[in-house]
């Protein structure tokens, strides 16, 4: 059965659309859920011992809650850092394509074993990913992301350095965007979700 994401694919409009180039951006987006499956507060941990690499970045959480927001301002008081926090369904779906699209990386750490809407939305939109290393993340990317196979700090500030890394060469933004052209438009996830049932 091939391979496409549950929640469809994407038009051709936001396929099509110019990106700014990733050495331009200057924003980590961050997913900000922490609970049974989201782990943001790892993320949080892990940013919080590489402050001083970060401080030129625009830290931006979304789709945050209550435990990631407190984990957020300790952070803030520890490291003089800031995050910019919009808590769960505060962006819509637009504006957090447009965070993905100035962002340089994303950070996505879960022990859900599908693929991550997330993940896909940044491949689209140039950002590099950091994503754990969830039951289908390897089949979308390879060389050009980061897959973190352990929920640890230390693993995720190695996985942090590799992605901005990535990101200065803008060959693999575009790898990724291509793989979601080959593999998650709407016209051709159409066209496979069609012939399971012969129509």
């Amino acid at each position: 059965m091939p391979v496409i994401p549950n929640a469809g694919g994407f038009s051709a409009e936001v396929l099509s659309r110019e990106l700014v180039p990733s050495a331009s951006r200057k924003t980590i987006a961050i997913k900000g859920y922490d609970g049974w499956v989201g782990k943001a507060k790892v993320a949080l941990e892990a940013i919080a011992g590489m402050a001083d690499e970060l401080r030129d970045f625009e830290l931006v959480l979304y789709s945050t809650n209550l435990a990631t927001k407190r984990k957020a301002k300790e952070v803030e008081k520890k490291t003089g850092l800031r995050f910019v926090v919009n808590g769960k369904g505060a962006l819509s779906h637009s504006q957090v394509l447009d965070l993905f699209a100035k962002s340089k990386i994303y950070i996505g750490l879960s022990e859900s074993d599908g693929i991550s809407t997330s993940l896909l939305e940044a491949m689209a939109m140039g950002a590099i990913p950091v994503q754990t290393a969830t039951a289908c993340c390897d089949e979308w990317f390879s060389d050009s992301g980061v897959a973190v196979r352990e929920i640890t700090p230390s693993a995720v500030q190695s996985a942090i350095r590799q992605a901005l890394a990535l990101a200065d060469d803008q060959s693999n933004a575009d790898r990724n965007r291509e793989t979601i052209r080959e593999k998650a438009s709407a016209e051709k996830v159409s066209a496979i979700a069609r012939t399971f049932y012969n129509i």
